[in-house]
């Protein structure tokens, strides 16, 4: 089938400035992303002028040393810098529009390429943070680009101090899981990284909303929202936040995971919030994307109008071991 272009390629262009610009502002995980490895997703964009399918991030692990005193001898005292690596590959993905044809446009009281956009740059929008949320959570069912990885024991912990045979339908998601959640960050080895605001430490913790309604039911969860108030309001990451506790700051996504085979019969209902440190997951982009992409069909009769992106997306892991997630399961059910 002969194509023909329907557009200059300087309104192809301001249109996917447009696209990218969009999509950009408006994905939940905006305020979470970075070029460095100072916030929850770090993004490298190294492949859009190098050829290759993977990009390698740093993990950098924290200097153990006690340092030299006084006038003590410094030579042969160094520290050896420990940098674990992590790859992400990268992938190609498109999706498009097709319009019925001319005489549906004319008929439409809308200009259906210019309703194109932002119903692809919704798509783009919802993939992409459903795409970090799924990772970050360890979906293994998860396979664009990269795999997902469950896990890792040490990173995990289930309401009431539970097991996923044991949870029963009063382990609900309470201020337990935030304290076990955190702490099970600090004591981590290598500690969980935090995210510095204002000179202190946190953590952010995403929680599916049948965890946030269960949660709420909490009497100590309810005394702090009373009594406390969320600090550093000016930083992006408290952008939308449920509220700050004990230096984790809450958040919710009807994306978190959930599953049906948790308690001793294996057919209960449970949900997953996730704590994130610093470069929890790992964003590589190999195209400035999603590119703009239209064209006629049909003997100049319809609108093909799509996008397309290499990226890929992973939750970080080094010498097999999560990095910056801890895992919270809890009985959870729509209420």
């Amino acid at each position: 089938m002969a194509l023909t272009s329907a557009n200059t390629s300087l309104v192809r262009k301001l249109w996917e400035r447009e696209l990218i610009t969009e999509i950009l502002r408006d994905m939940w995980f905006k305020k979470f992303v970075s070029t460095g490895s100072d916030n929850i997703v770090q993004i490298k964009t190294e492949l859009k002028k190098e050829k290759g399918d993977k990009i390698n991030f740093g993990l950098r692990m924290k200097l153990s040393g006690s340092g030299v005193d006084g006038d003590g001898e410094r030579a042969g005292n160094e520290e050896a810098l420990v940098v674990y690596e992590d790859s992400v590959s990268i992938d190609q993905k498109w999706n498009g529009v097709l319009l019925k044809g001319k005489m549906e446009e004319q008929k439409a009281a809308y200009n259906m390429r210019s309703e194109a956009k932002p119903a692809l740059k919704e798509w783009w929008q919802e993939i992409l943070d459903e795409y970090l949320i799924r990772f970050l959570s360890g979906d293994s069912s998860l396979t664009f680009a990269n795999t997902g990885t469950v896990p890792t024991a040490a990173a995990q912990i289930f309401a009431g101090s539970k097991a996923k045979a044991t949870i029963t339908t009063s382990d609900l998601f309470d201020v337990d899981c935030i304290k076990r959640a955190k702490e099970a960050a600090e004591m981590a080895s290598p500690t969980v990284p935090p995210i510095m605001i204002n000179g202190g430490p946190h953590y952010v913790m995403i929680l599916h909303p049948y965890q946030v309604f269960d949660l709420q039911k909490d009497s100590e969860y309810l005394q702090a929202v009373r009594e406390g108030h969320i600090r550093g309001e000016k930083n992006p990451i408290f952008s939308g936040a449920l509220t700050e506790y004990d230096g984790v700051i809450l958040h919710k996504h009807k994306e978190c995971l959930t599953f049906t085979d948790y308690g001793s019969t294996g057919d209960l209902p449970a949900a997953r919030a996730i704590l994130c440190g610093r470069q929890a997951a790992l964003f590589a982009k190999g195209s400035e994307g999603p590119e703009w992409h239209e064209e006629l069909v049909d003997r100049g009769n319809r609108y093909s109008i799509g996008g397309d992106m290499l990226f890929g997306i992973k939750k970080a892991v080094f010498n097999t071991k999560d990095y910056a997630v801890i895992a919270c399961d809890s009985y959870a059910t729509s209420h």
